[in-house]
């Protein structure tokens, strides 16, 4: 069987500009670049670029997978649109396993960076076996609250290391890594196609999933009347977004959404 590596990356706020495609272009003959993705297949060779620094900079998505048992999951979020105080109680990075739920950031985004390493290796992959599309909408879930992926990955991988636990190359050297666990999500009993894909892919414990889902409370989605809310802002305020919207701002409907719902806690208080 010969060696395979495929990455994935997927724009979803905006497409690249005519400057990105071209530098994203140039990194490999092998790649298939439009302005909403890339993807890059290798047999013999590995791929030249970055990929902290082209999620930091290009693109929202990223799904890399080898037949040798490596699969990775990345995520570009603007600062604006989430929590990152949140987001980052679930990071987990042991220091000598080779699985881990990470993040890094600059001024304007953060980047989750989530890696599984199957020891036992993978096995037989065709070009087309796996679709970052299937994944996007984990992103939009983050996005707008729900972190039961980043509570399922988490799990895991503190799974992985309690069962290294008694080997004492992993014990050493891991004092100081946190695995005090994170809020338990809502809804953790419920699971969507998004969530079966991403439990599938990363080979998850669904055993593991049950019994945290116990504790786990479920919450009907209450529909925000965003309407109304709209309706409350000053003409000044609309103005703006209107202006902002005509000059091109990407996402202006979830800007507005996120604007509409702080202010109307900022009411409520």
């Amino acid at each position: 069987m010969g060696e395979f590596q495929q990455h994935q990356f997927r724009t979803v706020d905006q497409p690249l500009t005519a400057k990105q495609l071209k530098r994203i272009q140039a990194l490999s003959s092998r790649g298939e670049v439009t302005s909403t993705s890339a993807t890059f297949v290798y047999h013999f060779s590995s791929f030249r670029g970055d990929e902290k620094q082209l999620m930091t900079d290009d693109f929202d998505a990223m799904l890399y997978i080898t037949n040798w048992g490596t699969r990775r999951l990345m995520f570009r979020f603007p600062k604006a649109f989430v929590d990152v105080e949140e987001i980052l109680s679930y990071a987990i990075t042991p220091e000598y396993l080779e699985s881990s739920l990470n993040f890094f950031q600059n001024k304007k985004v953060i980047v989750m960076d989530l890696t599984f390493n199957d020891e036992e290796g993978g096995g037989w992959i065709e070009e087309d076996d796996y679709d970052i599309g299937n994944f996007v909408p984990l992103r939009e879930a983050i996005i707008n609250g729900d972190y039961r992926m980043l509570y399922m990955a988490w799990l895991s991988i503190a799974e992985i290391y309690k069962e290294e636990d008694d080997n004492d190359f992993y014990t050493e050297g891991n004092e100081d890594t946190d695995f005090t666990p994170p809020a338990i999500p809502a809804n953790l009993k419920k699971t969507t196609s998004s969530l079966k894909s991403f439990i599938d892919f990363f080979s998850i414990d669904e055993h593991l999933i049950k019994t945290a889902a116990k504790q786990s409370k479920t919450i009907k989605k209450q529909e925000f009347n965003y309407k109304k809310e709209l309706a409350k802002l000053s003409t000044k305020e609309k103005d703006d977004f209107l202006n902002r919207l005509l000059d091109g701002e990407t996402r202006m409907e979830l800007k507005l959404k996120k604007y509409l719902e702080a202010t109307s806690s900022n009411r409520d208080i």
